[in-house]
């Protein structure tokens, strides 16, 4: 993360170096000179070998004062090609940011973290390439490093430049370059693939759950296929995070699955599909019973994980009675989770609209 300012640091000691020698060079020249007098007799004949001799002398001095400028140069290139593979070259994305978030520097991982030529980055503002919600997220970190100074470390989205969103981990500390001015040393490192597993795994195990209280007799291959639907949901955040049940859909029933028969990916990808938004879309699969309620389990647990954190999965539970599902949940659970609670009301409107099962809220809170 040090190295911009530890090449900045070299670059100056060595154009000092030169200077002293420069200097020394000159000093003695000047010292040499005072000791002649004023007002010289022009030379005398055995004097022209003096004055040769000092002009092969002043020679050797400039071939010896080349040769210490190229052997500095020759230590800048090395130097520079090491700042190039480890901070350039580095498989994690380093950047360094101006006390108001401007970006100073970014090496090449950073630019590919977020789909754009380095240049594009440098001298823009970091929260410019965040998803919207998690910008306050980065803000207030970024007061308290410049506050107390202390590290900070913390999970955000970027986005990247065709659409889709990026999980980082950010590590920041604070510190001050060559000018003495106040700079952050950011690392972004992307663990978009850890969150995605667990999320599946958070949406899978309500999801079961809430399948094996509504369909107690499904077959091991309804089961398979609702955990699958569960496990590959979110494959369309690849593409573009906007819509991605479609993206989603689309990559299982075009990609080539070994294992996989075609009606089998054509399922697995119309389940996907009935992860969110209106349900006409997948009207004619609805008509089949168990799609239908995986179809049902799959968008309320999903509804149940949308915060993307920790869950108590017995906090809701889910009855049958004919065609009918009702969602019942802890005392005042739906109190503590207003935004689900939202979620949850819409999702009775989407299934009065279909008209094939009836999803029931309790009027009053408590199992």
């Amino acid at each position: 993360m040090k190295c911009g300012t530890f090449r900045k640091g070299c670059e100056m000691r060595n154009n000092q170096k030169s200077k002293s020698s420069a200097g020394t060079l000159r000093q003695q020249a000047e010292q040499r000179l005072a000791t002649l007098p004023m007002g010289e007799p022009p030379l005398r004949p055995d004097d022209y070998e003096r004055v040769f001799y000092e002009l092969r002398v002043h020679k050797i001095e400039l071939e010896i004062q080349n040769e210490e400028l190229r052997r500095t140069q020759t230590e800048l290139e090395v130097r520079r090609a090491l700042y190039f593979d480890l901070y350039d070259l580095a498989p994690v994305s380093y950047c360094t940011l101006s006390a108001q978030g401007l970006i100073l520097e970014a090496n090449l991982t950073v630019a590919t973290l977020l789909g754009l030529p380095r240049g594009e980055l440098v001298g823009r503002i970091l929260s410019k390439f965040m998803f919207e919600p998690d910008v306050e997220v980065y803000y207030r970190h970024h007061r308290q490093l410049l506050a107390t100074r202390e590290p900070q470390d913390y999970e955000l989205h970027m986005r990247h430049a065709q659409g889709s969103l990026v999980w980082v981990r950010v590590g920041a500390t604070v510190a001050e370059d060559a000018q003495g001015r106040t700079v952050s040393h950011i690392v972004l490192s992307d663990i978009s693939g850890r969150k995605v597993e667990e999320e599946a795994l958070r949406v899978s195990e309500v999801a079961q759950m809430l399948y094996a209280s509504v369909q107690p007799t499904a077959g091991r291959d309804a089961q398979r296929e609702l955990h699958w639907a569960c496990a590959l949901h979110e494959l369309g955040m690849m593409v573009s995070h906007h819509d991605h049940h479609r993206h989603s859909a689309y990559v299982l029933g075009h990609v080539d699955a070994p294992g996989f028969s075609q009606s089998q990916q054509r399922r697995l990808a119309e389940l996907v599909l009935a992860q969110r938004g209106g349900l006409r879309k997948v009207e004619s699969s609805l008509m089949q019973p168990d799609f239908a309620w995986q179809a049902m389990c799959l968008r309320l647990a999903i509804i149940k994980c949308h915060a993307r954190g920790p869950i108590d999965s017995h906090a809701i539970a889910l009855r049958r009675t004919g065609n009918t599902a009702t969602l019942s949940w802890q005392p005042s659970w739906h109190e503590k989770h207003p935004h689900t609670h939202y979620l949850l009301n819409e999702e009775v409107i989407a299934w009065q609209r279909s008209a094939i099962l009836q999803l029931e809220l309790p009027r009053a809170p408590g199992l």
